[in-house]
């Protein structure tokens, strides 16, 4: 509320005389601020970054994982929060969301025969994985069958075996 003056308009006081202050309601609103991954909800509504909103309403907010990623951290005014999340607008709102690429591990064989060389058994979401077998004294590339989770990999012609857009940790076998 804001101040809007005395009733009756103050004058020159003779007497007893009993003065009310009077108020006008003033809307506050505060802006709502978010990136990406980000829904607001008010009313049911979904609304924008930096839109301005009345003091007292409730927004729902909450986030959506990109596919291939996790969340790391979901903030509200600096406080992680679960989602969804309830919030009632007092003051500046700002929501913070980050999220990470999911990492696979790619378990490689050991075995008699032959050795793998690889620069690591690690794979972001979506990327592919490449490894080199190298075959012991003896053997020959026709003789064994390489598989990741029992999927036929076929030999490159750079010499490497490729596990094309990983999206699960994966486990090769060398048969």
């Amino acid at each position: 509320y804001e101040f809007a003056g005395w009733s009756p308009k103050t004058s020159e006081v003779s007497g007893d005389i009993t003065y009310t202050a009077t108020f006008t309601p003033v809307l506050r609103s505060y802006s709502v601020t978010f990136g990406e991954g980000v829904t607001v909800l008010v009313d049911g509504e979904p609304i924008i970054s930096g839109q301005e909103i009345e003091y007292g309403k409730t927004l729902t907010i909450s986030y959506t994982e990109s596919e291939g990623y996790h969340k790391t951290s979901f903030k509200v005014n600096g406080q992680e929060q679960t989602s969804p999340y309830q919030h009632e607008v007092t003051s500046a709102v700002t929501i913070e969301y980050s999220e990470e690429i999911n990492v696979y591990t790619v378990t490689l064989p050991s075995v008699t025969g032959y050795s793998i060389e690889s620069d690591t058994t690690s794979v972001n979401h979506g990327s592919d994985f490449k490894f080199k077998v190298v075959l012991s004294g003896g053997y020959t590339e026709s003789q064994i069958t390489v598989k990741a989770n029992d999927e036929t990999l076929v030999l490159g012609d750079d010499g490497y075996y490729t596990i094309s857009n990983v999206t699960q940790s994966k486990t090769v076998t060398i048969e």
